[in-house]
């Protein structure tokens, strides 16, 4: 239908979502007919050189080349990126959220390192051995990893500590109800981000009976219909409230102002999915301090998430404005598979 009109001028708006030049998505948008066309994105650059390639082929095609020659003339280092750089500035209009919402007030990140217990360190190593033992050297991906995501995010995902209570099991989980229980005394809302919707049931079922509020969660599936209805029931609540939200399914779009706390229980690889889940909060409208905890244990795969996630902040920063190296998916996830909770005391 879109391609029956020549369009004068198209914007997209969350132009992120067309950084895979190979996606259906993005050839289907890049073959709609038009005289200009405005990406507008807070985040232009999510994992490689090649993400700002396909976003601008869509604004002013073969502007930077094929894929081919921008593969072999920018490389995904600190050369190319450092070129890459003064090819954007004179494309590009970048406004912070410092830049346009004055009247924001203040914002404070707060990264709490979590040790495991004894136990835990225990079940945590079998698992990473297993998955040694399965995997030979490179053979391991991303996905290799999830088992022990899963675990750091809660024993009980893994069936583990079967016989231990949601609270006992984890030491991670013990730590976010001190910091509800710090924030329900103060008659404040909350959100809670994790990716796996087996933690949705263990918060709801919990933090319900634990601390008699409202419980509210928004994941996949949720309907889109649905979802800013449960929003303004959250916000309608008068005292405290929790929700509990997948960062992919609420992740942008989602004003929830309400909320001054945001812990981020689960990690996630890219670190725009989880700015994006903590700007749900902190953006106009907002009038209090937002506190947003990034949890993640000491010697896991976590540590190498968090690592990963702040080269990568630096690498989005330096994309529109010089660069730091990032290190591919093989060398990170090698080092997740070869850090260990278990020396930690000897």
């Amino acid at each position: 239908m879109f391609k029956m009109i020549d369009w004068d001028l198209v914007i997209l708006d969350e132009a992120q979502n067309i950084k895979s030049p190979d996606a259906v998505r993005t050839k289907s948008v890049k073959s709609i007919d038009c005289h200009s066309a405005i990406a507008v994105t807070g985040t232009p650059f999510e994992n490689h050189i090649i993400d700002i390639w396909s976003i601008l082929d869509f604004v002013s095609p073969g502007i930077l080349g094929t894929k081919t020659d921008f593969e072999k003339a920018y490389t995904d280092d600190v050369d190319g990126a450092e070129r890459i750089e003064s090819v954007l500035t004179p494309l590009m209009l970048r406004r912070t959220v410092s830049d346009v919402a004055m009247d924001l007030p203040e914002k404070i990140i707060i990264p709490v390192v979590l040790n495991m217990t004894d136990p835990e360190i225990q079940e945590y190593e079998a698992i990473r051995q297993s998955i040694v033992n399965q995997y030979s050297g490179t053979t391991a991906t991303l996905v290799s990893l999830t088992k022990l995501r899963m675990y750091c995010t809660h024993p009980l995902l893994m069936g583990k500590n079967g016989s231990k209570s949601v609270f006992d099991a984890s030491s991670k989980y013990q730590y976010v109800c001190s910091i509800l229980g710090e924030s329900i005394a103060y008659g404040e809302k909350i959100l809670i981000f994790t990716s796996y919707n087996e933690m949705f049931d263990l918060f709801e079922y919990d933090l319900m009976h634990r601390f008699n509020v409202p419980i509210f969660r928004i994941n996949g599936s949720t309907p889109v219909s649905n979802r800013q209805t449960i929003i303004d029931n959250f916000s309608a609540v008068r005292g405290p409230s929790i929700m509990i939200l997948n960062p992919r399914a609420a992740g942008t779009g989602l004003n929830i102002t309400a909320a001054t706390r945001v812990i981020h229980f689960t990690p996630e690889w890219n670190p725009a999915l989880e700015d994006q889940a903590s700007a749900r909060a902190y953006r106009r409208g907002q009038k209090h301090t937002v506190f947003i905890y990034r949890l993640f244990y000491k010697d896991t795969v976590e540590e190498i998430v968090q690592e990963r996630i702040g080269k990568k902040r630096d690498m989005f920063s330096a994309a529109v404005k010089g660069t730091k190296y990032i290190s591919d998916d093989t060398e990170d996830i090698m080092r997740a598979l070869e850090i260990s909770p278990i020396g930690r005391n000897e």
